[in-house]
């Protein structure tokens, strides 16, 4: 029979595989979503903080240099020097707009530096002339502004940080919904399934089996309902045929007795 009990079984079970393959699909890639969405997060994290101590590192030994420049007054080596941690520094920029994967974060760096570069070359004439006048009134500004540029990104990128991070927790919740939901689909499937199966096949299976007991020990009248046209429908009516199968045997058989 095409609606037979093995092929409703099937569809059930079928049914119930798709809801969990796709369920599970689902939850992967959310997963590896939030797993590559992790790694950016921590490595931009930790790519901003070991980028901004290089900077202020270049940017202290820097400032040092023009202390050096007071004792020794060697202007040819200051500029010479103090070009090679500019350059470094631009080295740094230039790395971390290649590797980074959130370049627009780092535009506050770019003018921080930009800016401090051009201070450092435009005062290089000042120094000769008032070196003392000049560290105190503009080398010291800029070098605190640098500071302050770096500190309010720091504070910018790991704001940027804690922003993706929200994400990352709203992604969680949200797989861990889809899992909640996915798993409600299937139980609701299962119960009303087992319902079912109860309703349509075992219920009807117990009464067949106790109705054709009682017809075998007592002689009660087989009378089981069955719905549908399935094959405990058919099997109702295997065992409705041998029983009047039966009873005609019994009848011919009496009657040849009779005729003896």
């Amino acid at each position: 029979m095409k609606k037979g009990i093995r092929n409703k079984v099937r569809k059930s079970f079928i049914t119930l595989g798709i809801i969990l393959f796709f369920a599970g699909i689902s939850s992967y890639l959310e997963l590896v979503n939030l797993s590559k969405s992790s790694r950016n997060v921590i490595d931009l994290g930790a790519k901003s903080i070991l980028m901004s101590a290089t900077l202020l590192d270049f940017v202290y030994l820097h400032n040092n240099l023009y202390s050096e420049y007071y004792h020794n007054k060697d202007n040819e080596y200051m500029r010479h020097q103090s070009e090679i941690i500019l350059q470094r520094m631009d080295s740094v920029v230039n790395n971390a707009l290649h590797n980074n994967g959130a370049s627009e974060l780092l535009d506050p760096v770019i003018n921080s530096v930009a800016q401090y570069k051009k201070d450092a070359r435009e005062y290089y004439p000042l120094a000769i002339l008032d070196d003392e006048n000049w560290y105190y009134h503009f080398q010291s500004d800029a070098y605190f502004n640098f500071v302050k540029g770096m500190k309010e990104y720091i504070l910018f990128s790991q704001g940027f940080v804690v922003q993706e991070t929200t994400s990352i927790y709203s992604g969680i919740y949200r797989s861990v919904m889809l899992g909640i939901v996915s798993l409600l689909f299937v139980l609701i499937i299962l119960l009303m399934f087992f319902v079912l199966l109860d309703i349509y096949y075992l219920k009807p299976v117990v009464k067949l089996t106790k109705s054709l007991d009682q017809y075998l020990s007592s002689g009660t009248p087989f009378v089981v309902k069955v719905d549908g046209k399935d094959e405990v429908y058919k099997l109702k009516e295997l065992i409705l045929d041998l029983i009047s199968a039966n009873r005609s045997s019994k009848k011919n058989n009496n009657n040849i007795f009779n005729q003896d």
